[in-house]
């Protein structure tokens, strides 16, 4: 994941319900309040999105790839170096909102503490392929 930096998943509420952060040790803690207001940023860009085609966002020397499921109107969203091709990512981002569906399908009423546990095993599934 060294060249992956974050990936959400953002619900139709715009609400992250998913986060996976890979802060390199001696970089800079964001705070809780830039974050969030940049996740409503990303967000905003995201409910734009027609389709499930995708959109990439440059910003510095980091990519915001972002797709969105047209069915429950969910966003998947990975932050990214220059250093990884577009169909890398693609095809990552596109595992992760497979992994997402595949995990949460039918389950997104279920009490926190379940989801929690959903949310780890999701963890564990993304940190196999990226």
């Amino acid at each position: 994941m060294s060249n992956i930096s974050s990936i959400y998943v953002i619900d139709n509420m715009k609400t992250p319900i998913f986060t996976l952060e890979n802060h390199k040790q001696g970089s800079n803690a964001v705070s809780k309040t830039l974050m969030s207001r940049f996740i409503d940023s990303l967000q905003s860009i995201a409910s734009q999105i027609e389709n499930d085609e995708g959109r990439v966002i440059k910003i510095g020397n980091k990519n915001y790839f972002i797709i969105k499921d047209t069915i429950i109107n969910f966003k998947y969203i990975i932050e990214y170096s220059n250093e990884n091709t577009f169909d890398q990512i693609s095809l990552i981002l596109n595992k992760v909102k497979n992994k997402f569906i595949e995990r949460f399908e039918g389950k997104l009423d279920l009490p926190i503490s379940m989801k929690i546990d959903l949310v780890a095993l999701l963890k564990e599934d993304i940190l196999e392929f990226i």
